[in-house]
Formats: C-alpha cells, structure tokens, sequence
C-alpha cells in the first residue's frame, strides 16, 4: 500500500518524464538539447526519490542515496538491470558540474537511445503500485 507522499512523487516522476518527453519530440539545436540534459537530470532525481518512496512503503531503511536505493530497487524487482541503472546515474554525474558539447551530445544520444524508455518502463511498474 503506497502512502500518499509516495502518490505524489510518483506524480512528480510522471510529471518530469512528460517534460523530457516533449523535449525529446522537437528537432534538436542547442537549446533543444541543453533542455533535453536538463529535464534528462531532474527525471533521474524524480525517479530515484520515488524507488526511496515506495521501498520505504515497502518497509525498508534506506538512507536517501542513489546507491542504495538503487540496489534495494534491484533486488526489489523495481528494476530488472542495475548496470543500466548505474549507466544512467553516470551520465546523469557528467552534466552536474560543467558543461562540455562532447559530452552534452553523448549525453542527448543516451537519453534517446537508452534513458527515455527505461524511465518510460520504471514510471509504469511505479504506477501500477500507487
């Protein structure tokens, strides 16, 4: 049973995840693909902080980490593969603090590739249980 802050976040998840789906569906400039990373960054916060919510419905004592929550989600069946996980929380760290267009283009081809769909696939796991 989810409490109703866990409702909320997982909201403020889908919430994000809307954001970074409409970036994702213009035509990429530079602006474009700045607002891509950015949205890209606060979804991962989003979806990370609702695995803590509903882990902590489930009864665990987790410390608000990424990396035990994400090991916790792993074993919890939340998520089906932590290296992906890992991968994800990487390329989120290579856009926090500084700001370098190789990277900012790996970045924006991860998320199309990769990092949309699997939030797409944690947002509805999450939703089935809120």
């Amino acid at each position: 049973m989810s409490s109703e802050r866990t409702r909320l976040q997982i909201e403020t998840f889908g919430k994000a995840l809307g954001t970074l789906h409409r970036a994702l569906g213009m035509n990429e400039t530079t602006e474009i693909r700045d607002s891509v990373i950015k949205r890209f960054e606060y979804t991962f916060e989003m979806a990370w902080k609702s695995l803590h919510r509903v882990l902590t419905d489930m009864g665990e004592n987790l410390p608000q980490m990424v990396g035990p929550v994400l090991q916790s989600a792993f074993i919890g069946r939340l998520i089906s593969d932590p290296d992906l996980w890992e991968r994800l929380r990487e390329y989120r760290n290579k856009t926090a603090h500084a700001y370098d267009e190789r990277v900012a283009v790996d970045v924006a081809a991860f998320v199309r590739a990769v990092a949309a769909s699997e939030f797409d696939r944690l947002f509805a796991e999450l939703s089935k249980i809120s």
